[in-house]
């Protein structure tokens, strides 16, 4: 089995990953430019139709509309993402807090009314965080 540093710059994979390369850069370029003169064919009507500045209107009111939605739902998804080393530190966290009850329990009985006031009010702050 070949090292992977040998697979990588072996002459044929680089070679066909620059072609890639190139033919993706070409073709995102023609999807672009496709793009815009499909809109431009598109000014042009409505502007015949409508007049050019409702038609301008109209298109920078839509382009606002997609970029509001666009970003609106990048925002949700970033929000929403799965978040391990949150959960790892929550769980460090209740990890300490039940060590720190039991040596506090076990010095004094009476200080078990006071860890469990301090467990309740932290996991009453954790929960609303959540939520939040």
């Amino acid at each position: 089995m070949k090292p992977l540093a040998a697979m990588l710059l072996n002459r044929g994979v680089v070679t066909a990953l620059r072609d890639r390369f190139v033919m993706m850069f070409i073709a995102i370029c023609c999807g672009f430019l496709g793009t815009l003169f499909l809109l431009a064919a598109g000014f042009i009507i409505a502007a015949r139709d409508i007049g050019a500045v409702p038609t301008l209107l109209g298109f920078s009111a839509g382009f606002l509309l997609l970029g509001s939605l666009a970003s609106f739902g990048s925002s949700c998804r970033w929000r929403h993402r799965p978040r391990p080393l949150v959960d790892a530190g929550r769980l460090a966290v209740a990890a300490e807090l039940f060590v720190l009850a039991r040596r506090l329990v076990s010095k004094e009985p009476a200080k078990l009314i006071l860890a469990a006031f301090v467990l309740g009010a932290i996991t009453e702050h954790l929960d609303r965080t959540e939520k939040e």
